[in-house]
């Protein structure tokens, strides 16, 4: 169990725990973000991000955390992102977007990929990924687009739902969370149901997992900001079970 987050975390099916405030996780230097779930998923943080009060701070250009050799449900030559029947899983992140990113993108930039990718496995954002989460540039009914504002969106298959309501708050921390429950996707965003996700139909592609980042490491739509606490269930949780898991922690995230 992950100490930082006290005892109310959700345990059944946690695969991964990766918790920057929990010395057993990282212990303030080096480059192993360890997996505290007991199955040896540690990640290997790339490019140096910057650790200080207890969270990392990425560049938004070269630097990230990957994994290379996985066990067990996470392994990434077993896609068990992968939303189909015969997967389960959960995933949820604590993140906070700068006001002002310095690594701009908009479609001038970057052809319309604005984003900022929190987790991904295999291809990009555009329209490959077995799943990216990420912050992106648009308005209410785009992912992609202008500079600003930012929103929250999950990419599943190849199809994207928007999960913020509004734009992101920039500057302070955000739990966004993922669940596919082997038939349906759900997205929660600041522990707010935001229903059901939408699924393309691409098929399953083979590649690691990456956090912030896409699979793609440093070329591939590197997150800026701070990441804190990254946890992934073999399991859909419920709506009670993401309740349970926002109040544990939204206190030491100041909310």
């Amino acid at each position: 169990m992950s100490a930082s987050l006290g005892p109310n975390l959700i345990e059944d099916g946690l695969i991964l725990s990766l918790d920057s405030a929990d010395k057993n996780s990282y212990s303030g230097s080096g480059t192993s973000w360890v997996d505290t779930s007991n199955n040896a998923n540690t990640f290997t943080l790339v490019g140096s991000p910057t650790y200080s009060n207890s969270t990392f701070t990425f560049n938004g250009s070269t630097q990230y955390a990957s994994i290379s050799t996985a066990s067990g449900f996470f392994n990434s030559s077993g896609n068990s992102f992968y939303a189909d029947v015969g997967y389960a899983w959960t995933i949820s992140i604590w993140f906070k977007f700068p006001i002002s990113p310095t690594t701009i993108r908009n479609s001038t930039i970057n052809g319309g990929n604005c984003s900022y990718s929190m987790i991904g496995n295999a291809g990009g954002i555009g329209g490959a990924e077995t799943l990216s989460l990420f912050v992106s540039g648009g308005d209410a009914t785009t992912s992609a687009g202008g500079l600003a504002p930012y929103y929250c969106v999950v990419g599943v298959r190849g199809s994207k739902t928007q999960l913020s309501v509004g734009s992101v708050n920039t500057n302070t921390w955000n739990n966004v969370v993922v669940t596919w429950n082997g038939s349906a996707g759900r997205g929660y965003f600041n522990n707010v149901d935001k229903g059901a996700l939408n699924i393309g139909a691409n098929g399953i592609q083979i590649s690691g997992y990456t956090v912030a980042a896409t699979a793609g490491g440093a070329s591939s739509h590197v997150f800026e900001g701070n990441l804190s606490n990254v946890l992934v269930y073999n399991r859909a949780l419920t709506a009670t079970e993401v309740l349970q898991n926002y109040n544990a922690a939204k206190t030491r995230f100041g909310l």
